[in-house]
């Protein structure tokens, strides 16, 4: 079952604003980053690239920006070469608004990180950047760039996503607070809610719970 996110509307706007700043999604393993991150990218973009610095094309990427850097003294240097190591990994890549990058575990690589300045100066495709351990970022090797990029995080499902998972979310957001409406809806509420705290809001628990229909481990 598809778990819908309030953070997709966030990355709406990031795209309808068009700053031209590199988007930074940060988060914890496990929260969903990833899933969202290609659901928004292919319904809203003509291409996608896709690029994860802990899987075999994050590997494949650098070696196109290792064969993009070659020069022999005397030739022509390659006047954008950020640009043309994308074109060596995706034939497809076209540098327009149709297009969005996303660069996924990020901190892998300073040497891909440092590239947020270019990507959000000399690029008209949209660029997003996630991982799990951003915090790696602070480390010296990393240029963090001032004013280059937007940062939004995705968490666990908040209890508001998660009962939008049962259909309750109209009656999560309309509940009178101060106990006007009926009793059975703030009823409905509060089994959500234990439910909520016994297995929290990690999509893949909640969907194991869904397939499932128990808390006991299978």
């Amino acid at each position: 079952m598809e778990l819908k996110r309030d953070i997709y509307k966030n990355l709406l706007r990031w795209k309808n604003d068009d700053t031209g700043q590199v988007l930074q999604v940060s988060g914890a393993r496990q929260v969903g980053k990833t899933y969202i991150l290609k659901k928004f990218a292919y319904e809203n973009f003509r291409h996608v690239v896709y690029i994860s610095m802990a899987e075999p094309s994050g590997g494949q990427f650098l070696q196109c920006l290792d064969k993009i850097n070659e020069w022999e003294p005397g030739t022509p240097r390659e006047e954008r070469p950020v640009h043309k190591a994308f074109e060596l990994f995706d034939r497809e890549f076209c540098d327009t608004k149709d297009t969005v990058i996303i660069i996924d575990e990020i901190q892998e690589s300073s040497r891909v990180f440092n590239l947020v300045r270019t990507l959000a100066r000399e690029f008209d495709c949209y660029a997003i950047i996630t991982g799990s351990y951003l915090g790696r970022l602070l480390s010296k090797e990393f240029f963090l760039p001032a004013g280059d990029f937007e940062d939004l995080t995705l968490e666990t499902l908040t209890f508001a996503e998660f009962v939008g998972v049962f259909g309750k979310r109209n009656l999560y957001e309309s509940i009178d607070l101060f106990g006007g409406s009926d009793a059975e809806q703030y009823k409905e509420l509060k089994a959500c809610f234990d439910l909520y705290q016994r297995i929290g809001g990690y999509p893949s628990v909640v969907n194991m719970y869904l397939e499932n229909k128990s808390l006991e481990p299978v």
